[in-house]
Protein backbone atom coordinates (compact mmCIF):
# COMPACT_ATOMS: atom_id res chain seq x y z
CA UNK A 1 0.00 0.00 0.00
CA UNK A 2 2.84 2.36 0.86
CA UNK A 3 4.59 1.73 -2.46
CA UNK A 4 1.35 2.22 -4.39
CA UNK A 5 0.65 5.54 -2.64
CA UNK A 6 4.25 6.66 -3.13
CA UNK A 7 4.03 5.99 -6.88
CA UNK A 8 0.69 7.81 -7.13
CA UNK A 9 2.14 10.76 -5.23
CA UNK A 10 5.20 10.78 -7.49
CA UNK A 11 3.06 10.78 -10.61
CA UNK A 12 0.89 13.63 -9.39
CA UNK A 13 4.01 15.54 -8.34
CA UNK A 14 5.50 14.95 -11.81
CA UNK A 15 2.28 16.29 -13.33
CA UNK A 16 2.50 19.41 -11.16
CA UNK A 17 6.14 19.81 -12.11
CA UNK A 18 5.14 19.42 -15.75
CA UNK A 19 2.56 22.19 -15.32
CA UNK A 20 4.98 24.39 -13.38
CA UNK A 21 7.48 24.18 -16.22
CA UNK A 22 4.70 25.63 -18.42
CA UNK A 23 4.65 22.57 -20.57
CA UNK A 24 0.94 22.01 -19.99
CA UNK A 25 0.21 23.98 -23.17
CA UNK A 26 1.69 21.25 -25.35
CA UNK A 27 -0.35 18.39 -23.89
CA UNK A 28 -3.42 18.48 -21.67
CA UNK A 29 -3.70 15.73 -19.09
CA UNK A 30 -7.29 15.45 -17.97
CA UNK A 31 -7.85 14.32 -14.41
CA UNK A 32 -9.45 11.04 -15.50
CA UNK A 33 -6.64 10.33 -17.97
CA UNK A 34 -4.04 11.14 -15.35
CA UNK A 35 -5.79 8.97 -12.75
CA UNK A 36 -6.00 6.02 -15.14
CA UNK A 37 -2.38 6.43 -16.17
CA UNK A 38 -1.22 6.81 -12.54
CA UNK A 39 -3.16 3.76 -11.32
CA UNK A 40 -1.96 1.65 -14.25
CA UNK A 41 1.65 2.80 -13.84
CA UNK A 42 1.55 2.14 -10.09
CA UNK A 43 0.11 -1.36 -10.61
CA UNK A 44 2.73 -2.12 -13.26
CA UNK A 45 5.47 -0.82 -10.96
CA UNK A 46 4.30 -3.03 -8.07
CA UNK A 47 4.16 -6.09 -10.32
CA UNK A 48 7.71 -5.40 -11.47
CA UNK A 49 8.89 -4.87 -7.87
CA UNK A 50 7.35 -8.21 -6.92
CA UNK A 51 8.99 -9.85 -9.93
CA UNK A 52 12.38 -8.54 -8.79
CA UNK A 53 11.87 -9.94 -5.28
CA UNK A 54 11.35 -6.66 -3.44
CA UNK A 55 8.67 -8.15 -1.20
CA UNK A 56 10.69 -11.17 -0.09
CA UNK A 57 11.84 -11.02 3.53
CA UNK A 58 15.48 -9.97 3.72
CA UNK A 59 17.77 -7.89 5.87
CA UNK A 60 20.16 -5.44 4.28
CA UNK A 61 22.33 -3.02 6.17
CA UNK A 62 22.86 -0.52 3.38
CA UNK A 63 19.62 -1.03 1.38
CA UNK A 64 21.62 -1.39 -1.83
CA UNK A 65 19.52 -4.27 -3.14
CA UNK A 66 16.28 -2.43 -2.37
CA UNK A 67 17.49 0.65 -4.22
CA UNK A 68 18.62 -1.44 -7.18
CA UNK A 69 15.20 -3.13 -7.34
CA UNK A 70 13.40 0.22 -7.24
CA UNK A 71 15.59 1.63 -10.01
CA UNK A 72 15.23 -1.48 -12.16
CA UNK A 73 11.44 -1.60 -11.71
CA UNK A 74 11.21 2.13 -12.51
CA UNK A 75 13.21 1.78 -15.70
CA UNK A 76 11.15 -1.20 -16.86
CA UNK A 77 7.85 0.49 -15.93
CA UNK A 78 8.81 3.68 -17.78
CA UNK A 79 9.84 1.78 -20.89
CA UNK A 80 6.65 -0.28 -20.85
CA UNK A 81 4.55 2.84 -20.19
CA UNK A 82 6.14 4.59 -23.17
CA UNK A 83 5.30 1.63 -25.42
CA UNK A 84 1.75 1.28 -24.08
CA UNK A 85 1.03 5.02 -24.34
CA UNK A 86 2.41 5.11 -27.88
CA UNK A 87 0.40 2.14 -29.17
CA UNK A 88 -2.81 2.93 -27.29
CA UNK A 89 -2.56 6.59 -28.29
CA UNK A 90 -3.38 7.67 -24.75
CA UNK A 91 -3.02 11.46 -24.43
CA UNK A 92 -0.15 11.34 -21.94
CA UNK A 93 3.01 13.27 -22.69
CA UNK A 94 6.24 11.33 -23.06
CA UNK A 95 7.93 14.12 -21.12
CA UNK A 96 5.55 13.50 -18.21
CA UNK A 97 6.56 9.83 -18.28
CA UNK A 98 10.23 10.86 -18.23
CA UNK A 99 9.55 13.13 -15.25
CA UNK A 100 8.01 10.08 -13.59
CA UNK A 101 11.29 8.25 -14.20
CA UNK A 102 12.92 10.77 -11.87
CA UNK A 103 10.13 11.26 -9.33
CA UNK A 104 9.08 7.63 -8.78
CA UNK A 105 12.43 6.33 -7.48
CA UNK A 106 12.78 9.38 -5.23
CA UNK A 107 9.31 9.02 -3.72
CA UNK A 108 9.50 5.23 -3.35
CA UNK A 109 12.97 5.39 -1.81
CA UNK A 110 11.81 8.04 0.67
CA UNK A 111 8.72 5.96 1.48
CA UNK A 112 10.85 2.85 2.07
CA UNK A 113 13.24 4.85 4.22
CA UNK A 114 10.36 6.15 6.35
CA UNK A 115 8.91 2.63 6.62
CA UNK A 116 12.34 1.36 7.67
CA UNK A 117 12.58 4.05 10.34
CA UNK A 118 9.08 3.20 11.61
CA UNK A 119 9.89 -0.53 11.77
CA UNK A 120 13.17 0.28 13.51
CA UNK A 121 11.33 2.33 16.15
CA UNK A 122 8.70 -0.37 16.64
CA UNK A 123 11.29 -3.14 16.94
CA UNK A 124 13.25 -1.08 19.44
CA UNK A 125 10.11 -1.16 21.59
CA UNK A 126 9.78 -4.91 21.07
CA UNK A 127 7.02 -4.92 18.44
CA UNK A 128 7.48 -7.47 15.67
CA UNK A 129 10.76 -8.80 17.04
CA UNK A 130 11.31 -12.54 17.01
CA UNK A 131 13.07 -14.40 19.78
CA UNK A 132 16.41 -15.93 18.85
CA UNK A 133 18.54 -18.65 20.43
CA UNK A 134 22.25 -18.27 19.76
CA UNK A 135 24.25 -21.40 19.07
CA UNK A 136 27.55 -21.06 20.92
CA UNK A 137 28.16 -19.35 24.25
CA UNK A 138 31.76 -18.39 23.54
CA UNK A 139 33.17 -15.11 22.33
CA UNK A 140 31.56 -15.27 18.84
CA UNK A 141 28.16 -15.99 20.38
CA UNK A 142 28.50 -13.06 22.77
CA UNK A 143 29.47 -10.77 19.88
CA UNK A 144 26.42 -11.91 17.91
CA UNK A 145 24.23 -11.29 20.96
CA UNK A 146 25.72 -7.83 21.39
CA UNK A 147 25.19 -7.01 17.70
CA UNK A 148 21.57 -8.14 17.83
CA UNK A 149 20.89 -6.10 20.95
CA UNK A 150 22.49 -3.00 19.36
CA UNK A 151 20.66 -3.47 16.03
CA UNK A 152 16.92 -3.87 16.52
CA UNK A 153 16.47 -3.43 12.74
CA UNK A 154 17.16 -7.16 12.37
CA UNK A 155 14.03 -7.90 14.39
CA UNK A 156 15.74 -10.57 16.51
CA UNK A 157 15.88 -10.52 20.30
CA UNK A 158 18.37 -13.00 21.79
CA UNK A 159 16.83 -14.95 24.66
CA UNK A 160 19.26 -17.82 25.25
CA UNK A 161 22.57 -19.41 24.35
CA UNK A 162 22.98 -23.08 23.52
CA UNK A 163 26.42 -24.67 23.69
CA UNK A 164 27.73 -28.23 23.72
CA UNK A 165 30.82 -27.34 25.79
CA UNK A 166 30.51 -29.32 29.06
CA UNK A 167 32.45 -26.62 30.97
CA UNK A 168 29.69 -24.08 30.28
CA UNK A 169 26.88 -26.33 31.49
CA UNK A 170 24.66 -24.58 34.04
CA UNK A 171 26.16 -21.11 33.50
CA UNK A 172 23.99 -18.06 32.96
Amino acid sequence: VGDFLAVLSALYFANELYAWLHLKETAQHGSSTLLMFAAGFAALFLILLERHGAYQPSVSLLAIRETERVLRATLEAVLLALVIVYFSQTPVSRLLIMLCAVCVPLFVTLEKWQSFRLMHALRRRGWGAQKAVILGAGDPGRRICSALLRSPKFGLTPVAFVDDDPHKHGLE
